[in-house]
């Protein structure tokens, strides 16, 4: 039976979020994305990404902030476009290489996972001229899978254009990692028994089976050694912004 194939293109939510003096703010609306972001790129900091792949990430920080006539909590960071760079979607890049219906004339044909794969990272290649974009979505998906990035729909991947061609955008956005929203995933169920039922977008597969498949592909890109200490530290960090009743619950 062939696995009927549909791609996620639309965010979990939208977030309030504004441009001040270089620096981007997003507030917590509901969940605690400040600290999924924060956590998320201090930890990917630790890995290959930068050292030897030569990709970027993008570094946040929990801060509070006055809005809306009330203290809240708030992640920042420093804008990384370049002047004349704009962000451009894969969601943009289909519809705009393939048609409004790229889902049923492209995905909807293939009839293995990664054949999918394949067929998209073809199509980005031929657009942007980004050779090297299968590495770089098996990147993405490995850094899904590692912080369990619920959100990484087809408007969540995403190049740089400029006059002077596409790049690589750095690693950001990773706000609904580690199943940090209790709107969708209860305060009083543990972290093991949520992990066991989320899946992988943008092609709702589970996080294993979508890693393991884009590397045989592609191969391994991400590489990362640390600490259970280590680790604990950087969420212990970041735990005084969060009132006490919930220091548990985020740090499991």
């Amino acid at each position: 039976m062939v696995k009927k194939t549909v791609v996620a293109t639309a965010a979990k939510g939208n977030q309030d979020k504004w441009l001040d003096h270089g620096l981007w703010y997003k507030l917590d609306t509901g969940s605690f994305e400040s600290l999924a972001e924060t956590v998320a790129s201090q930890l990917l900091e630790k890995s290959n990404i930068q050292s030897q792949l030569g990709y970027q990430i993008v570094p946040y920080e929990v801060t509070k902030v006055m809005r809306h006539g009330q203290q809240r909590t708030a992640c920042v960071s420093p804008n990384f476009l370049k002047e004349g760079q704009t962000i451009v979607t894969a969601d943009h890049l289909l519809r705009r290489a393939v048609g409004a219906d790229y889902q049923t004339q492209v995905f909807a044909k293939c009839r293995t996972y990664p054949q999918i794969l394949e067929t998209f990272v073809d199509v980005m290649v031929q657009v942007t001229g980004l050779v090297d974009f299968g590495a770089y979505l098996t990147l993405l998906f490995e850094c899904d899978c590692l912080i369990r990035n619920v959100d990484r729909h087809l408007n969540n991947i995403v190049v740089l254009w400029s006059p002077e061609g596409y790049d690589y955008c750095p690693i950001f956005d990773n706000g609904a990692s580690f199943l940090l929203n209790p709107l969708e995933y209860p305060l009083d169920v543990s972290a093991k028994s949520l992990v066991k039922g989320i899946k992988a977008q943008p092609f709702r597969y589970a996080f294993s089976i979508q890693v393991r498949q884009v590397r045989k592909l592609y191969g391994q890109q991400l590489q990362l050694t640390i600490a259970h200490q280590e680790l604990a530290q950087i969420v212990d960090d970041q735990l005084h912004h969060y009132p006490l009743m919930y220091q548990g619950y985020l740090r499991e």
